[in-house]
């Protein structure tokens, strides 16, 4: 038996089905998981808002209390909900200035646009 000679030409064929092959599997990958995120992406986004919410120093749960031992979380204290008040303070500015913006223009286009003739309102 003769040992079959792999010309470069072959080579270079057999790796590019390889490679074809391992891009197949990986689009595959993706869009399993890309379909994975539009089936669950409201349940994703609440539970990352509810773990930004109820992020805090972890701490060992201590056998002694209650509520660790039934699996409930201590209910929120003031400061807690201070605390995520002022950690959510400036997304909402963010959020609020496009429209306080739009309004306090609208507001100054009528007080401009406003006639000298009319009678005051009663």
């Amino acid at each position: 038996m003769q040992p079959t000679k792999t010309t470069p030409r072959t080579n270079l064929l057999t790796r590019k089905a390889g490679l074809q092959e391992q891009c197949r599997i990986q689009e595959q990958k993706l869009e399993k998981d890309f379909a994975y995120l539009r089936e669950h992406s409201g349940g994703l986004l609440l539970s990352g808002l509810s773990g930004l919410l109820s992020s805090g120093p972890k701490t060992a749960p201590s056998p002694t209390r209650p509520s660790a031992a039934s699996g409930q979380s201590p209910p929120l204290r003031l400061a807690d909900v201070l605390s995520i008040g002022k950690e959510m303070l400036p997304v909402a500015w963010e959020i609020a200035q496009p429209f306080l913006i739009t309004w306090s223009i609208q507001k100054i286009k009528r007080w401009i646009q406003k006639p000298k003739n009319q009678p005051p309102k009663t």
